[in-house]
């Protein structure tokens, strides 16, 4: 399993937009990531990872939302909220849908 390094919450009563945002966009979608064997390059390293996962069947890939520091600030607020919940949860799904990874692991640290 891989459990891919973060994504970030943003919260905003007013936010009608995605709640997660991928940390390095770049890195995460637009980086050249070379081929190996018969793995083809892909854009980006959660697309990299797709293509890996359609060749090793058993490898699962979790994208970590969160982490310390900032990252972790606005789950209190989002956990309070319906909307938020509801908009958090769709937000999830839209980037597992997208990238077809395996889930999203809410990463809550208290510093």
């Amino acid at each position: 399993m891989v459990l891919y390094t973060y994504g970030l919450v943003l919260y905003h009563l007013e936010a009608l937009t995605d709640f997660i945002q991928l940390s390095d966009e770049w890195a995460d979608t637009q980086i050249d990531v070379p081929g190996l064997g018969d793995v083809p390059a892909a854009k980006g390293c959660l697309n990299s990872f797709a293509e890996l996962k359609k060749k090793y069947t058993r490898l699962r890939v979790v994208l970590s939302v969160g982490g310390g520091g900032k990252g972790s600030e606005p789950f209190a607020a989002v956990a309070r909220d319906p909307a938020a919940r509801e908009r958090f949860a769709q937000s999830s799904l839209g980037l597992v849908q997208q990238f077809g990874i395996d889930g999203i692991d809410s990463t809550l640290m208290k510093l």
